[in-house]
């Protein structure tokens, strides 16, 4: 909750964590054509002299680095902090149900609403993240007092009940317990992190661990999809469909960004801006072939068509070992930033090509 909080009332850019719907785009929109109304309205002093208010230090946008820099000045910070307390205290004086979590939140939206954290090229998504957070609220509330009216009742039918209940309670617990174990074994996530170097070389450095990363969550995509395709698991394949689609996902948003990242280069760095957009293009058609890959290979179990033969298994595993290859070097290359290695990636590449021409599998099913 707290994450929530601090995301929603950011004053920078954040990955933002929930997506626009159609009443924070009309709630936008409707905002937006008030304030343009005000502008037109009120003298040009007026708005020059406000807008002079909302000015950011120049300590705070370029001396501070973007992982470190707080959510919010400290200003907004005290009024978050002595607003609530007052409510807080003034509800509690007069005996009224309050909950401590919900005010804090809600000072903190309004103070971001009023402190312009939320601009044109956020708003959408910070307002449809408090519309969620107060349904999700006011879903909970619903969903808890009708969950404890049946129990009740089911109590009130038998007292056998409350014996069925609780076995119900603990194997549901031991089943999530076991499952987010299993996911934590086997999920080892490499978030992709954008590039915040303002030079050519720095943003190389930074962007080659992307290219690691996602010719790792690659590698095991398509190992996945081989694995599952030979042995016609449907569930191995749902399983990697939904990996490739969140590693899709994260370049997307890096995409979303570029406007930022081009904002803050010097002007003098034209250069490190056109290599990182064509090397997310590169990384995106990469993710968008795995993706093409994937889709085809669940479609073709999921609509229970025949199985592979032994051949076609065989030619299948044999791809993988000599892609696994290519994978691990680009990986490996990247990780160390060996950037003298590229020679043995495109000799890689090369013969990579030369083993898959030589397969007629594919064509075959």
């Amino acid at each position: 909750m707290l994450k929530h909080e601090l995301d929603l009332s950011n004053q920078g850019e954040v990955s933002e964590r929930f997506n626009a719907n159609f009443l924070s785009r009309f709630i936008v929109r409707v905002a937006s054509n008030l304030s343009n109304l005000f502008n037109r309205i009120l003298p040009s002093s007026v708005n020059s002299v406000i807008e002079k208010r909302f000015e950011i230090p120049e300590i705070f946008t370029k001396k501070i680095s973007q992982n470190n820099r707080p959510s919010f000045d400290v200003i907004r910070a005290s009024v978050n902090l002595m607003v609530a307390g007052i409510l807080i205290s003034f509800a509690t004086s007069y005996k009224l149900p309050l909950s401590t979590t919900y005010v804090t939140f809600m000072v903190a939206m309004g103070t971001s609403l009023s402190d312009r954290a939320w601009g044109s090229e956020s708003a959408v998504y910070r307002v449809a993240g408090v519309l969620n957070v107060i349904a999700g609220w006011f879903g909970t509330a619903f969903i808890a007092f009708t969950a404890a009216g049946v129990i009740a009742y089911l109590i009130n039918i038998s007292e056998l009940m409350i014996a069925v209940l609780l076995f119900f309670a603990i194997l549901l617990l031991v089943r999530n317990y076991i499952k987010s174990k299993n996911e934590k074994d086997n999920t080892v996530e490499e978030i992709l992190t954008q590039a915040e170097s303002s030079s050519l070389q720095g943003v190389i450095n930074e962007s080659a661990k992307n290219i690691s990363k996602v010719t790792n969550r690659s590698s095991k995509i398509f190992n996945n999809v081989i694995k599952g395709l030979s042995s016609h698991d449907l569930t191995e394949l749902k399983k990697n469909k939904d990996q490739i689609a969140k590693l899709s996902k994260e370049i997307d948003n890096l995409k979303d960004k570029l406007f930022f990242f081009i904002r803050n280069l010097d002007e003098s760095s034209l250069s490190a801006s056109n290599f990182y957009i064509n090397l997310l293009g590169s990384l995106q058609d990469i993710t968008q072939s795995i993706e093409y890959i994937s889709k085809i290979s669940h479609k073709h179990i999921n609509n229970n068509h025949r199985k592979l033969t032994l051949n076609q298994i065989r030619d299948l595993l044999a791809i993988e070992e000599v892609m696994s290859e290519l994978f691990e070097t680009v990986s490996t290359t990247f990780k160390n930033k060996s950037f003298n290695e590229i020679e043995t990636i495109n000799l890689t590449k090369n013969k990579t090509i030369g083993s898959l021409r030589g397969k007629n599998t594919i064509s075959d099913f």
